[in-house]
Order: C-alpha cells, then sequence, then structure tokens
C-alpha cells in the first residue's frame, strides 16, 4: 500500500498552526510548567494547543479568545488528569488531543 502525502497541504496547516500560537501568545506559548510561558517545553501543552488549533485551523476562535483557552489549559481538570506525572504516551495523547479539539472549537 502506497500513501501520498500532499506535503504543501502538511507545511501550510504547520505554518497557519504556529503562526497562529505565536501571534496569539509568543514565543513561549508552548512552555508550562504552574502557568503558560512558564518553565521547559511540555509535550502535553504541545499535544492539547498546537493539535486542537491544527484540528479546527478553519474555524477557530478569535486570537483574544484563543490566548484566553491557552491561559486556562493548566487549570483543566482533563488536562491535569491526562497530564501527570507517570501517565504513558498510549493513554496521553489521545485524551490530549481530543480535549484540545475540543477547546479551540468555535463557541
Amino acid at each position: 500500500m502506497t500513501i501520498i502525502l500532499n506535503t504543501s497541504t502538511i507545511e501550510d496547516l504547520f505554518k497557519k498552526t504556529f503562526d497562529t500560537i505565536f501571534r496569539c501568545w509568543g514565543d513561549n506559548a508552548l512552555k508550562f510548567k504552574t502557568s503558560p510561558g512558564t518553565g521547559k517545553f511540555s509535550v502535553s501543552f504541545f499535544e492539547t494547543v498546537a493539535l486542537g488549533i491544527a484540528q479546527n485551523i478553519q474555524s477557530l476562535p478569535t486570537d483574544k479568545e484563543i490566548k484566553k483557552i491557552i491561559d486556562g489549559i493548566g487549570r483543566n481538570a482533563r488536562f491535569r488528569a491526562a497530564s501527570g506525572s507517570g501517565k504513558n504516551a498510549s493513554r496521553r495523547i489521545p485524551e490530549l488531543v481530543k480535549l484540545g479539539k475540543q477547546l479551540f472549537e468555535p463557541k
């Protein structure tokens, strides 16, 4: 089975996703320790924010609303439960991808 990927479409989605993140929050948007922008790069925060925005790229909330969503992710009970220490990727990733999609859906 041959899978053909349209790399220009993937590249465009990647660029739009990260342009949105950096426009709404800035260079430290994917760092998280106790709040957004603090600590080191967070894989769990990346999975939630970047993949949530990418899944909704055609109909995102306003930039102001995106920033507010990013600011609140660390307090989200589902995020905390899925990303806590000792969570393996096979359990964490599906939950955070689903959460990200729901958080960034336009209201």
